[in-house]
């Protein structure tokens, strides 16, 4: 019985290699840049993530962008157009892309590794294990091949962000010691791992860490977030990392939140074109 269980295993590793997936988050509900998008524009945002998904996050050309619209190029540039006016599409030296793809879009763990804590917390250890027969393993080695493959990707992957990060971060610079003192600052709390997390990914990157803290300064000091004492702020650390709010100017009303200035932006731009 327990052979049979684990040959499911495996069947249904196979499966989730073929079935590719992306993240969508509920935030979007509420999101007013999204929710502000025409019924066809927001069809055609979500289409192109999954084109993006398919593409390791970046657009293929127009012409492959209108066959998997199933639209005319011209109508696709439009739609492109449209969608990076509204902050949802990014340009990218690579090409464009949806917007923060790589943090949304995060490359999570492989189904081996998944696989074996499931069977950990059912205390199957691997002497415990028989052996799979060979027409199971002949039926999913494809499946086992792609997984030992992805698995040892993941195992990499760490390895070389970590070299990424020491390439990027000058010595002496402590992103620790910047991340509580922003964090501090902020008036609202919450997610503080997630927090760190962004600021580590885009510091020196995207922004360095002077301008950074000296616009986190003047919202932190803005009438708008210190009306209340702070109450009325809609954004943690975290969304505002993830908003890059260092390239906006303080908000004027605590009722309007960095994602509401953005799409009212991206609309008044639309106006003016049309």
């Amino acid at each position: 019985m327990c052979g049979l269980w684990i040959a499911d295993d495996y069947k249904i590793m196979a499966l989730q290699e073929q079935l590719p997936w992306l993240r969508l988050y509920v935030s979007v509900l509420n999101c007013p840049k999204v929710q502000r998008l025409p019924a066809p524009l927001f069809k055609h945002w979500i289409n192109l993530l999954c084109v993006a998904r398919s593409q390791d996050g970046i657009l293929p050309g127009i012409a492959d962008i209108a066959f998997a619209l199933r639209i005319d190029v011209a109508e696709a540039e439009t739609v492109v157009a449209r969608l990076v006016d509204a902050c949802l599409i990014d340009r990218t030296e690579s090409g464009f892309m949806p917007h923060n793809w790589r943090i949304r879009q995060y490359r999570s763990d492989s189904s081996t590794e998944r696989v074996r804590r499931h069977r950990l917390k059912r205390n199957v250890t691997e002497t415990d294990e028989p052996e799979i027969g060979a027409d199971s393993l002949k039926r999913y080695g494809n499946g086992l091949e792609q997984n030992r493959s992805d698995s040892d990707k993941s195992r990499q992957e760490p390895a070389r962000l970590a070299s990424k990060n020491e390439q990027s971060t000058p010595p002496g610079f402590d992103c620790e010691i910047f991340f509580e003192r922003c964090y501090a600052r902020h008036p609202k709390k919450g997610r503080r791992n997630i927090a760190m997390q962004y600021l580590s990914e885009l510091l020196f990157r995207e922004v360095q860490p002077e301008e950074l803290e000296r616009m986190h300064v003047q919202w932190c000091e803005s009438d708008a977030w210190k009306h209340g004492g702070g109450r009325y702020v809609k954004q943690d650390l975290a969304e505002w990392i993830l908003d890059k709010g260092w390239r906006y100017e303080p908000l004027t009303s605590g009722t309007q939140s960095l994602s509401d200035r953005a799409a009212a932006q991206a609309i008044e731009r639309m106006r003016n074109k049309g």
